[in-house]
């Protein structure tokens, strides 16, 4: 199983405060059975640049590490990557490319304000030109703020992917707008989106499932097809 958008690395943002919480997570998803898990802390272009992220997360990332070596924990893999705050000023930047995912050319970007403005999919095509494939994060959130989801049709037809919440799943509303995406063939990915061990503790095996129940075992499987082929990973 891979969570293809989680906060595992500790005091980089919102997600664990601690080494100690941190390996706690990654001890629940193990637990859970994912196997490999996509560290994504947030990213602002206007709070920091590119260089001085890259050092915090690094930093970050030799620590955990570290303490996985000393306690000698089993623990998924960790692919390092960001969740990339999306606006105009992002896509001037040289460096776009140090925070994609792993060695991927694959994006993960948060868009602002838990809204959807026409002038995304402007950027979506920058980025496309850029040869930088973006995956927006926990769109269902999105999706949910209109009553149909005809102000999505331009970003459906571009070569993007769609990454849902595994919390999402286990709730009536969002499990309404989910089901109204997959009929548009727009879910492509889950992520646990877990930021701590207590109300955003990770819930991938809840959500399996629940996927499994309502969709069938061939929608899980797809999830984790897609995940390995954007990560380049063999069977």
């Amino acid at each position: 199983m891979i969570d293809f958008h989680a906060h595992v690395l500790p005091c980089i943002d919102d997600g664990p405060s601690s080494i100690e919480e941190a390996l706690e997570i990654l001890k629940m998803l193990k637990k859970q059975g994912v196997d490999k898990v996509v560290a994504t802390p947030h990213y602002n272009d206007r709070i920091m640049d590119i260089e001085e992220f890259i050092f915090k997360r690094r930093k970050s990332y030799n620590e955990l590490i570290e303490a996985i070596d000393i306690h000698n924990i089993p623990v998924p893999e960790i692919i390092v990557g960001a969740e990339v705050f999306f606006a105009y000023e992002l896509i001037l930047n040289d460096g776009l490319e140090k925070l994609c995912i792993g060695k991927t050319r694959c994006l993960l970007i948060e868009i602002p304000e838990g809204l959807w403005f026409d002038w995304i999919c402007d950027l979506t095509d920058k980025l496309l030109d850029r040869n930088i494939t973006p995956v927006i994060a926990h769109f269902e959130r999105y999706a949910a703020a209109y009553k149909n989801l005809d102000r999505f049709e331009k970003i459906f037809e571009k070569n993007i992917y769609f990454q849902v919440n595994a919390d999402s799943f286990l709730n009536k509303g969002f499990l309404r707008i989910i089901k109204k995406l997959d009929r548009q063939n727009a879910i492509h990915l889950i992520g646990s989106d877990a930021h701590n061990t207590k109300e955003r503790s990770p819930k991938m095996d809840d959500a399996r499932e629940k996927i499994i129940k309502k969709f069938g075992p061939d929608k899980w499987e797809y999830f984790n097809i897609t995940a390995k082929k954007l990560l380049d990973i063999g069977d």
